[in-house]
Formats: C-alpha cells, structure tokens, sequence
C-alpha cells in the first residue's frame, strides 16, 4: 500500500520538521508545519503577522487565544474552549490540504485530524535527552544553562495540545505507525526510512500519478 499523506509529531530538538523538510523534497510534495497555523489564522480574519511570526520559535498561547477569540465572535461557539477552536480552524485547513493530494504535514494534530482516513501514515521522531540537548544547543542557539526546560516547556505544550484535541496521549506510541529515533540515524536516513514505509519506492523521484 502507499500512503499519499505522511504526518509527523515530533519531540522538541528532534529535527522533525527538518525531517519533514527533507521527506518532501524527495517525494516532490508539499509540506506544511507553522502554514498550518498561518493558514487557520487568516481564515479568522486578519490576526497580526508579528504574531504568527513568533509562532514558530515561542509557540505561545498569545496567537491561539486571539485565534479563539476570533473564531468566538464568528461563529458563537461559547461553549468550546480556546484550544478547541484553534484545533477546528486547524483542523478544516488540513483537511482540505489533504484533500489536494500528496502531502507532509508536521506537528498540528494532522495525524488525528485525518485518523480516518486510510492513505495517512502517522509517524512519530523522539531522540534521548542527551542527543536532543545536543542539538538544541548547536543548532537552534539555546542556552546550555536553560536548554532542558525549554524542551521540557515545548514538549509539555505540544503534549498538552493533542490530549486536548485526541483520545491519545502526544507520547503514545500507539497511535503511529511508525516511531523513529533520530538520535541512532540521520536525518537523511529518517526521511528514507520513512519514504520507504509510506510505499514510494525511489525516495528520490516523485511519483503522485499513481
């Protein structure tokens, strides 16, 4: 079988969405991550770009809550709480990126929102805390004296988003078909493995005409 739409959650410092990043380019599909959030946001009417801007590096609750808020006043929706009604406006943009054909998505509950569908593959990249400290600090510039709380912070946010939004906890392997350490391969080799397990046979040749 051959999965059209992979979906990837990832731990904080795991290089998921570069992960992501790489599977797309070899497919030659699309991908999207923080345009998920763009995407929901602009359909709730005009919430400032300087926050969607700093939605890739703080996640905070700032643009979520004004997404929410907004999503309120248009529609009513009292009753559902902030979290709820950014999950929706998410949730109606990747369903209908799905419906567009071949894609990657990274993180934003994809692999919940589009659970019932049969051609997603859901994958899940974790990577020990030493190797993930690693990365943090080299890569992405964080502060050695503050890098295992801002893992722990991003990875409680985004554990705390899909329990919210699922039956499943953000962890729970169980819910993925695939679950890769990215501490014991590249990040090439992630994309490859995964490529291989969605059914494209040549990684490197995109193939949606199927």
């Amino acid at each position: 079988m051959k999965y059209d739409i992979i979906t990837i959650e990832r731990q904080y410092a795991t290089g998921g969405f570069e992960i992501g990043q790489i599977l797309a380019e070899k497919l030659g599909i699309p991908y999207y991550g923080r345009e998920i959030m763009e995407m929901a946001a602009a359909s709730q009417e005009a919430i400032a770009m300087e926050d969607i801007e700093r939605m890739e590096e703080t996640v905070t609750n700032s643009l979520l809550y004004s997404l929410a808020m907004r999503a309120k006043m248009a529609t009513n929706m009292l009753g559902l709480g902030s979290n709820q009604l950014a999950y929706l406006a998410e949730a109606t943009v990747v369903n209908g990126l799905a419906d567009k054909g071949s894609a990657v998505f990274i993180g934003h509950c994809a692999g919940c929102i589009l659970r019932e569908r049969d051609n997603v593959l859901r994958v899940f990249i974790h990577a020990d805390d030493k190797k993930r400290r690693y990365r943090a600090i080299t890569e992405y510039d964080i502060d050695p004296n503050a890098v295992d709380l801002v893992m722990n912070q991003f990875d409680k946010r985004r554990a705390n988003y899909y329990k919210a939004n699922s039956d499943k906890k953000w962890n729970d392997f169980s819910a993925y078909h695939l679950v890769l350490d990215s501490g014991e391969f590249e990040l090439k080799e992630c994309a490859d493995i995964i490529a291989t397990a969605a059914g494209w046979k040549d990684p490197s040749i995109s193939s949606m005409n199927h």
